[in-house]
């Protein structure tokens, strides 16, 4: 589910702000985002900070996702993502 995570935030990143800083490779996507956003996203879903982003504006958190992690709840940070990028 996180490569599918990934997947889906890859086409938001420039408009959103993101970068992926790690791998991929198991069950959690490490991106480094504007700290407003994850503060939008904080909202609605549980992550963490990983450590302080390149900017005093951003954040670089851990997002994880468990072998149980509905589609939904992917494709629901995915879309408020993408309404934060757009706005």
């Amino acid at each position: 589910m996180a490569t599918y995570l990934r997947e889906e935030l890859e086409p938001l990143a420039a408009g959103a702000g993101l970068t992926f800083t790690q791998a991929t490779e198991a069950n959690a996507v490490f991106v480094e985002m504007p700290r407003t956003l994850a503060a939008r996203l904080r909202e609605t879903y549980r992550f963490y900070d990983w450590k302080p982003g390149s900017t005093p504006e951003a954040t670089e958190v851990r997002l994880m996702c468990s072998w149980d992690t509905p589609v939904e709840a992917v494709d629901g940070l995915v879309a408020l993502v993408d309404e934060a990028a757009s706005a």
